[in-house]
This record gives structure tokens, C-alpha cells and sequence, in this order.
């Protein structure tokens, strides 16, 4: 089978061995070098993920998905001007991906500059009005401003685009609770623990267990 297909059913193991050889036999795999850097970003390797993202990028500079990554595995490994770098670049070769627009929100707002922010995410929404991370990163600096009624506004949406997650019910209870709004968050703080328990439980059925 073959490797973007591997790393897109999240068989990242597989997904390395067999794309480490593919770029070993093509340098100038473009889907291979993505793939490769996704893959390895899965398994929490940001140093391999950043060199096949980086080739990536070098053999299609105008691809947005590569752009992306590598700026989200740069931030992720703590390069906040390297990231920063390949969000605007992503933002002058595709500007209506709103994806250039919440990364470069999500580190003005991590250095307290919260109205440059808020003015990409803003963005961001305007080209995408259902984009899950965008509305959840406009919930959370919002409710970090004080803006409390427009925080919940943005992240009851996001919980209807993404009920499964985990993260947009906490933040979502978070802001009930400054609100005052304690029954809504209480209702928010049970549904986070639920979703955590399937969690568990789903993990424990993927390892295994004794049988009788």
C-alpha cells in the first residue's frame, strides 16, 4: 500500500518506513516529502517532520497544505518566528485560506498582542464562517479579552461543527462560568468528562484485552 495512503489511515509506522524510501529513491517527491513530514509530526518527531516539510515546501513553494504544516510543526517545536515566516507566506500565496490567517492569530495572541489577533482570526472567519479551529481560537482570545457573550457565541458554534470534541466543551464551560452562566457549564463540564471516558474506553479496546 502506499504511503500517503498508510499515513492517511494513521498507520504512521508503515507510512515512514515505506515514504523514507521513497524520497531515498525520488528526492524530488513532493507527496512523499509531505507525507513523510505529516507522518512524522504524528509520532511527536518535529526535528524529521521540519527537514521533509522543508523539502516539501522547496519543491512546491506555492502549495498551501506543506506551507501549513511546516508551520504548524515549526510552532510546535517552539520556532515562533520560523512559524510566523510561513503563515504570512501562506497568507501571500493563498489568501483565502483561512488557515495562514488562525496560525498567525493563534501566536500574535500567545505574545499578548491580542487586537492583531483577533483581526486574523476575523479573517479568518470571514473566508471560512465554519471553520472549526477558527471559531475555537476566536472563542478562546476572546474570553482571554473578557469578551465573555461573544467567546460563548463562537464556541457553541464551534461545539456544533466538532461535538466530539473534547477541548471546545472546556472552553466552552470555561466561559459559562465566567459568565455566571453555571447550570449551561455544568451541562459543559459532564459532557467533557463523558467524552473523555469514550475516549479511555475506546483506547482500551484498541490495545486489547485478556480474553476469558
Amino acid at each position: 500500500m502506499p504511503g500517503p495512503i498508510l499515513s492517511s489511515q494513521g498507520r504512521f509506522d508503515e507510512a515512514i518506513s515505506k515514504l523514507s524510501r521513497a524520497v531515498e529513491i525520488d528526492p524530488n517527491s513532493f507527496d512523499a516529502e509531505l507525507y513523510l513530514g505529516r507522518s512524522r509530526y504524528a509520532r511527536s518527531d518535529t526535528a524529521g517532520a521540519t527537514v521533509a516539510l522543508q523539502k516539501a515546501v522547496s519543491l512546491r513553494p506555492g502549495d498551501s497544505e506543506a506551507r501549513f504544516f511546516l508551520g504548524t510543526v515549526l510552532e510546535v517545536a517552539g520556532d515562533a518566528d520560523g512559524a510566523t515566516k510561513q503563515y504570512l507566506e501562506l497568507q501571500r500565496v493563498s489568501p483565502n485560506d483561512p488557515r495562514g490567517y488562525v496560525g498567525l492569530g493563534g501566536i500574535l495572541g500567545k505574545t499578548g498582542k491580542n487586537a492583531d489577533a483577533l483581526a486574523q482570526l476575523r479573517k479568518a472567519r470571514e473566508l471560512d464562517p465554519a471553520n472549526f479551529e477558527t471559531n475555537l481560537a476566536l472563542g478562546r482570545l476572546l474570553a482571554k479579552t473578557g469578551n465573555l457573550e461573544e467567546s460563548i457565541r463562537y464556541l457553541e458554534e464551534a461545539a456544533t461543527q466538532s461535538p466530539q470534541s473534547p477541548e471546545v466543551h472546556y472552553q466552552l464551560a470555561l466561559s459559562l462560568q465566567r459568565a455566571g452562566r453555571r447550570a449551561e457549564a455544568a451541562t459543559e463540564f459532564a459532557e467533557v468528562d463523558r467524552l473523555n471516558r469514550e475516549r479511555r474506553g475506546a483506547a482500551g479496546m484498541d490495545m486489547g484485552s485478556p480474553k476469558p
